[in-house]
């Protein structure tokens, strides 16, 4: 958002729709910015923000390692496995242990 500089460095206030404070206000509004570069006010425009050069991962690199050897494995969350077979069977078979 381009910064619009008073002439007067330390004024405070509002000037149409636009509030300043020690001099600086800002405005997106086209019509304001043209009004004030008229009436002697300075208009910072924003500099475009840089993408980082380097937005993906190298497909040479894995993920990083979610649980370094200095830490415990107790710190992670649990996984939920789901309810526990308090009463195996065979699998195969079908058949159960026989005790109840």
């Amino acid at each position: 958002m381009p910064i619009i500089k008073s002439p007067v460095p330390d004024y405070t206030g509002q000037t149409g729709s636009v509030v300043f404070v020690n001099g600086e206000g800002f405005t997106e509004d086209a019509n304001h910015i043209e009004w004030f570069k008229e009436h002697g006010y300075e208009v910072v425009e924003d500099k475009p923000i840089k993408e980082s050069k380097n937005t993906t991962q190298k497909a040479d690199k894995g993920p990083k390692d979610t649980n370094p050897e200095d830490k415990d494995p107790e710190d992670k969350e649990p996984k939920d496995e789901g309810p526990k077979d308090t009463n195996p069977e065979d699998k195969i078979s079908g058949k159960g242990s026989g005790k109840k």
